[in-house]
């Protein structure tokens, strides 16, 4: 009985001291980010290593070089920070697919920054409520290319710029490099292909490629919600058409 006793005693005292710092983590290491997006995981998160501190201290013992899992708020944390301060921009831009994007190819392109500009400037026309979201930020930060500066510039990891390559890509701009093909080749020597949301769980995608058939890019280009029959009092299936970054319909080449 008395070891069960200190032992109570031992994990009282310990979620004692790991409430007190997840308190201190809570007021004084979480921004506006966090608690914004976050709020719901920072509270769960906090109580579960309250109450299962020996847990907690053995598995970040453990597990020190685990990778990191994804945060929403670090992500919108670092679009402010690439909105407020963003890198030099130069005369050309350069974006290289990850994995994720393209299983296939890891393709890389080159636009010229003034024209990519021009080319996104028709979409943020028609959906002004995106001069405040990334591709406004990338819109900014292209505008405000050196002309000096020729070497290609990366394009910021975090910037999902699919839809600005796809943009570019039916404006006939740029130019690609095919991992597979070894070979750079220009937007009109392209092709597009578009998947039906029957073979993609409800979205419509592009994929365009290279002469010889190997995809380099892939983009949503409608997606498609249905709802179920009981949330309709007619029992209609209702289709709803969310155009991930235009309202008009894509022009260009399909094969």
């Amino acid at each position: 009985m008395a070891m069960l006793h200190w032992i109570g005693l031992a994990y009282l005292n310990g979620a004692l001291l790991m409430g007190l710092f997840q308190a201190w983590r809570m007021l004084f290491r979480l921004d506006a980010f966090d608690w914004h997006y976050e709020r719901q995981d920072v509270w769960v998160d906090a109580f579960l290593a309250t109450l299962l501190w020996p847990f907690v201290i053995v598995a970040k013992d453990r597990g020190k070089h685990a990778p990191q899992r994804f945060s929403i708020a670090a992500r919108m944390r670092e679009l402010d920070r690439l909105d407020k301060n963003p890198p030099p921009c130069g005369e050309i831009v350069e974006y290289t697919m990850s994995p994720l994007d393209c299983s296939a190819v890891r393709a890389v392109f080159w636009f010229p920054a003034a024209q990519l500009r021009q080319a996104m400037l028709p979409t943020l026309q028609r959906n002004p409520h995106h001069w405040k979201d990334e591709r406004g930020s990338i819109f900014r930060w292209l505008s405000s290319h050196n002309a000096k500066v020729v070497s290609p510039t990366p394009v910021p990891e975090v910037w999902n710029f699919t839809q600005v390559v796809a943009d570019g890509l039916e404006a006939g701009l740029g130019e690609s490099e095919c991992a597979l093909c070894g070979q750079r080749f220009g937007a009109v020597e392209l092709t597009r292909h578009r998947v039906g949301p029957s073979r993609s769980g409800g979205r419509v995608l592009d994929f365009w490629r290279c002469p010889a058939g190997h995809d380099l890019l892939q983009v949503e280009a409608m997606h498609l919600s249905y709802a179920r029959p009981h949330d309709d009092s007619n029992q209609r299936t209702r289709q709803r058409v969310a155009r991930s970054s235009k309202v008009a319909p894509r022009t260009g080449r399909y094969v």
